[in-house]
């Protein structure tokens, strides 16, 4: 009985021809039109600034904590208030 060897793996083979490796790996948001995008540097529909929407990792012994608390604060002067 003869066995069959495959080049590549199963999966993601007949859905992405070029397999997993080749998609991308993040999602972005754009601010100004709220939305989404797979490209990192503008946003295609309306060519603003994107950023990440993920939340930063969370750490208990968290060295950078009141460098991130104080930029929240300049950019977001109404709903600082919380976080005296």
């Amino acid at each position: 009985m003869e066995q069959l060897h495959l080049r590549e793996p199963i999966s993601g083979l007949l859905i992405f021809p070029g397999g997993f490796n080749k998609l991308p790996k993040k999602i972005f948001y754009c601010d100004v039109c709220n939305e989404y995008t797979l490209n990192s540097d503008k946003c295609p529909h309306c060519n603003g600034d994107v950023r990440t929407p993920h939340p930063p990792k969370f750490s208990p012994i968290d060295k950078y904590q009141k460098y991130r608390i104080s930029l929240f604060k300049e950019k977001n002067p109404k709903t600082s208030n919380n976080y005296n």
